[in-house]
């Protein structure tokens, strides 16, 4: 019996170790002027990002909506980025 518990223990301490040294990932979706993507890729680049991808967009959305994001033109980019 002393054997399963000594075992048992050992096992536990296995799981911490591999648990703790898992790091969860974000996901961070920039929207900006297509002009601004390069800036503000090479910006995240400095930062812990695991990966990163631009997709080009281009449309409209309601005034409001533009106005409360701040966007002026209708070509964008969209980053998306991982972060630990």
């Amino acid at each position: 019996m002393a054997r399963k518990i000594i075992n048992k223990t050992k096992e536990d301490k296995t799981k911490k170790n591999i648990n703790s040294s898992i790091k969860k990932l974000k996901m961070l979706i920039t929207v900006v002027d297509r002009s601004k993507a390069i800036y503000y890729v090479d910006l995240l680049e400095q930062f812990e990002i695991n990966m990163q991808t631009v997709i080009y967009g281009k449309g409209t959305a309601g005034s409001e909506m533009i106005s409360l994001l701040g966007l002026a033109e209708p070509e964008k980019a969209i980053i998306i980025s991982f972060v630990r």
